[in-house]
């Protein structure tokens, strides 16, 4: 059993539902694979078409498909189908004259039935699709009916254009449910299939191994882009740390150009900071405070800005005495100015400053009293 959703409204949801006996959809099948052929989907002829016909018609159709022993009925109304039934003919009558005017009657009888459209008021059109010979039935049913009948072919529907081939004949009757089927291949929730549950169509193992590479081309790409873009931040993080590595050395022969061995300038640097610790303590209210915080009072009171070159630093218990060399007068002076708002300073001295003989920097020293 399968089903279509053909519209909702206050009172609910229309549902219109189909069966297909088990026996019979297993014998097709086993028909069809002893042919070589293993269907996507198993579906009732002429549906797709009624789809196609539903999306393109502004008004209500019954659309017949015909053929030597039965006629499918499907009913469009408001883009939706309403209604699918099998019209089976006597087999007396099928064989006779009176074949059209019987499946008139059954028509007939069927839409009044139904009450999707209103027989009466002739608010509906036919379109007829199956056998090749087809001009009596649009007669009798014009007849029977009183309403508009007509000959539905896809071949003929604007922007299609069937290229015949040399010895070849474009055959409306066989060939029109497998165009709807071609045009409609993404509507897999708005058509029929019995291929379900049990018989559930199963992937080959050339279709498995094509599904695979479907999926593993995507995920080699992807693979590869994760190696790539790793593999950047790798050579690029590493040059960043090895430049890192190079400033920390240059630093630290900046700061200690008496070591000549260099192998982790890192832990040689803190083994010198600690013995600096060890060797001076200035006085603050009677605290001893270290000369790593005095530099780093210093070297927070003299902006970055400032051309400055400390050639000697001396410490004793109340006094701190620097000599360096500068630019010129100026930021000798503004460096006495800055160093006076620090807060372990009780006064900042400029003991002398003097141009070089080349005229090229100023020579200056600073005397700092600390704070008792």
């Amino acid at each position: 059993v399968d089903f279509l959703l053909s519209g909702a409204g206050p009172e609910g949801t229309s549902v219109v539902a189909a069966a297909i006996e088990k026996e019979t959809l297993a014998a097709l099948l086993v028909t069809l694979k002893k042919a070589g052929v293993d269907p996507d989907t198993v579906e009732i002829r002429g549906v797709r078409i009624a789809i196609r016909l539903a999306a393109s018609l502004s008004v209500d159709c019954v659309l017949l498909d015909i053929c030597s022993s039965r006629t499918g009925l499907t009913i469009i109304s408001g883009g939706q189908i309403a209604l699918l039934r099998s019209l089976q003919s006597d087999s007396i009558v099928t064989r006779s004259s009176r074949r059209f005017e019987e499946l008139g009657l059954l028509v007939r009888q069927t839409l009044l039935a139904s009450r999707i459209v209103n027989v009466e008021k002739k608010n509906f059109i036919i379109c007829l699709i199956g056998d090749k010979d087809q001009q009596q039935a649009t007669d009798q049913l014009a007849s029977q009916l009183g309403v508009e009948v007509r000959k539905y072919e896809m071949s003929r529907q604007p922007l299609i254009r069937i290229k015949q081939g040399e010895n070849q004949e474009y055959c409306s009757r066989l060939m029109d449910p497998v165009l709807a089927l071609a045009f409609n291949f993404k509507m897999k929730n708005k058509t029929f299939n019995f291929r379900k549950d049990e018989y559930k169509k199963k992937k080959s193992s050339s279709e498995l191994r094509m599904v695979f590479l479907r999926a593993s081309i995507p995920a080699a790409l992807i693979l590869a882009f994760i190696v790539i873009y790793f593999g950047y931040n790798y050579k690029k993080m590493s040059g960043q740390q090895e430049a890192l590595g190079q400033q920390v050395i240059q630093v630290f022969r900046e700061t200690l150009p008496e070591v000549k061995r260099v192998v982790n300038p890192v832990q040689q640097l803190r083994v010198k900071i600690n013995e600096i610790r060890k060797t001076y303590s200035g006085q603050k209210g009677g605290t001893g405070y270290g000369v790593i915080a005095l530099l780093t009072e210093i070297s927070a009171r003299i902006p970055a800005s400032y051309p400055m070159v400390i050639k000697r630093f001396v410490a004793d218990s109340d006094i701190v005495r620097i000599k360096a060399v500068t630019g010129d007068f100026n930021t000798v002076d503004n460096i006495q100015k800055e160093l006076e708002k620090g807060s372990y300073f009780q006064t900042v001295t400029i003991s002398s400053a003097s141009q070089s003989p080349k005229g090229e920097e100023v020579r200056f020293e600073l005397k700092l009293e600390l704070l008792q």
